[in-house]
């Protein structure tokens, strides 16, 4: 979920101080105050030893939080690992209602990482220090294993959700990573609707912002990822539109690429395609755990498919209660359940 905090100032000349002050400084405004208090939403909590889960922390420069919830009703072996990056106003401590049906999908253990300032984290969050901490938590990822009695050697499959899809592309290319799910993914910063909106009413901070360059390139990085993958989106999000989940999986350069939509908003996605999502992670686990790529079986032409070669796509995009629609070009290979 991705949350605007800060509004405008009705004086301009304040935000404008604000750019020359960084610029002054040689700093990036990338790394100003103003840039993460819209990209972050920090909440607190502490650490809890209530419930079937394992509360703790890594080290980075700081200590960052984690939650990893073990599957306790049978052995680990042979399942996978899922390393969960939460969205810009969630927690690590959000999965407690959703944990067992990750379990049923084959994942033996969930790893819930924390951003810098939440929950128990310390320090305070910013945009280039996610990548940074992803690759902390991997090197850290053995001693965590062995202390909770997880076997060293699991396939890892990442996932992460809104901003937190930035983490785990970035970890896509890492030692025993297997698998890459992107669910309602940012890849684009400067093209999302609420910065873009802010941007109409200060488009010095745009054009300074477009200017330098981002600490977060996930476009770039999907380019070197070759494990088999799953894009998840809403077809209806309101703040990280389609088009960043088409530009995700048009950029991936993994030959198991899958792009997934639902009927479903930002906020939504798991609630309004609850049975399909959790069956699309079931096939990835599979995968990754089999290590036997998938083939889908090419289906007979028929009646609805004679009628997609006769009307373009343009003209026609999807009879009302049918479950397949036609597609264009740039929605090949997507899957839209209804």
């Amino acid at each position: 979920m991705i949350v605007l905090l800060t509004k405008p100032s009705s004086c301009r000349c304040h935000w404008l101080r604000g750019i020359g002050v960084y610029a002054m400084a040689s700093r990036s405004l990338w790394d100003s105050e103003l840039v993460a208090g819209v990209a972050f939403r920090p909440q607190r909590c502490q650490a809890s030893k209530r419930g079937p889960w394992i509360d703790s922390t890594y080290m980075a420069d700081v200590k960052l939080a984690y939650r990893l919830y073990k599957d306790t009703r049978q052995d680990s072996s042979g399942k996978a690992l899922l390393i969960y990056f939460h969205a810009n106003a969630e927690l690590c401590t959000d999965l407690e209602t959703d944990v067992h049906q990750f379990f049923d999908c084959g994942f033996g253990a969930v790893l819930c990482p924390e951003f810098r300032g939440y929950a128990w984290s310390e320090g305070t969050p910013s945009l280039r220090s996610l990548y940074p901490d992803s690759e902390a938590l991997i090197n850290a990822l053995p001693e965590i294993l062995e202390t909770n009695d997880l076997q060293l050697d699991m396939p890892i499959i990442v996932l992460g959700r809104s901003l937190g899809s930035a983490c785990a592309i970035h970890l896509a290319t890492a030692p025993n990573v297997c698998g890459l799910i992107i669910e309602s993914g940012v890849m684009e910063l400067l093209k999302l609707p609420m910065v873009m909106q802010f941007a109409m009413m200060m488009p010095q901070l745009l054009q300074a912002l477009r200017q330098e360059p981002s600490p977060l390139k996930p476009l770039e990085e999907l380019r070197q990822v070759r494990i088999p993958t799953v894009v998840i989106h809403g077809e209806l999000d309101e703040m990280s539109p389609i088009d960043q989940a088409f530009a995700a999986h048009g950029a991936c350069a993994s030959p198991e690429k899958k792009l997934v939509k639902y009927r479903a908003g930002h906020n939504d996605l798991r609630l309004r395609a609850r049975k399909e999502y959790f069956r699309e992670l079931r096939l990835l686990c599979d995968r990754v755990v089999s290590g036997v790529p998938q083939v889908v079986p090419e289906q007979p032409q028929g009646w609805l498919e004679m009628l997609g070669e006769v009307f373009s796509a343009s003209s026609l995009r999807c009879l009302p209660g049918m479950r397949r629609c036609f597609a264009s070009s740039e929605d090949m290979n997507a899957e839209t359940p209804r």
